[in-house]
């Protein structure tokens, strides 16, 4: 009885799913390295530069008006304390959050570059309520004012593309 011999004539199928992380990760790091003219070279660096993005710190109580239809609104309170955990971070529908070592919860655009740094700066992706990702808008007039800045038109927002 004897073993057969395998077919070296036959390449084994290579992945392309390295490679493909690779040339992603490389774009990541270039949009990095052109806004801030180099690559964190630590978790601190990266927090830094993870400051320096557009961001809206959502307080403990924040009141928003969620759209029901064309014309109705409801008003809602959303406590920020109830969820997350420090350090982590969690993105939908073109809005990404994240809790900082001290507690405080902040929203921003999803881009590759703050997932990028997030994740150079130590954060791990956790589920967590997003909030603004689902048309919410902020009630109080200072905290719309600046939501509109990070996030720019409430149209596109409700559809999930952020600015």
């Amino acid at each position: 009885m004897g073993f057969e011999q395998p077919n070296n004539s036959e390449k084994p199928k290579e992945s392309t799913a390295p490679l493909e992380e690779l040339k992603e990760s490389m774009r990541e790091g270039m949009a990095v390295e052109e806004k801030f003219g180099k690559l964190p070279q630590n978790e601190g660096e990266a927090e830094e530069m993870l400051r320096q993005l557009s961001w809206l710190e959502v307080p403990p109580n924040v009141k928003y008006d969620v759209k029901k239809g064309e014309e109705e609104k409801s008003e809602q309170v959303y406590h920020a304390g109830i969820d997350g955990k420090p350090r982590t971070f969690f993105a939908h529908r073109g809005t990404i959050a994240f809790v900082d070592g001290k507690g405080r919860k902040y929203v921003g655009q999803e881009t590759e570059m703050a997932r990028t740094l997030l994740e150079s700066a130590g954060y791990t992706e956790r589920d967590m309520f997003v909030p603004f990702s689902t048309g919410e808008v902020p009630v109080d007039e200072n905290l719309k004012k600046r939501w509109e800045e990070v996030f720019g038109s409430q149209g596109d927002l409700e559809e999930g593309k952020g600015k």
